[in-house]
């Protein structure tokens, strides 16, 4: 399942995105969010319970 969700970003943080897509060669603004979570969550070693999945 696939849930919309709307944010805004300070400019500088939509071209970080930008700029971050274009590295991993991605095409999704979501896929280098969704990366970035997944990463933040290894390196601190946090417990997050995925729902739904």
């Amino acid at each position: 399942m696939v849930v919309r969700k709307f944010v805004s970003l300070p400019p500088a943080y939509v071209q970080k995105i930008q700029k971050i897509r274009e590295e991993l060669g991605v095409s999704s603004d979501s896929e280098v969010i969704r990366r970035a979570i997944d990463t933040y969550i290894d390196v601190y070693g946090l417990k997050v319970k995925e729902e739904g999945g």
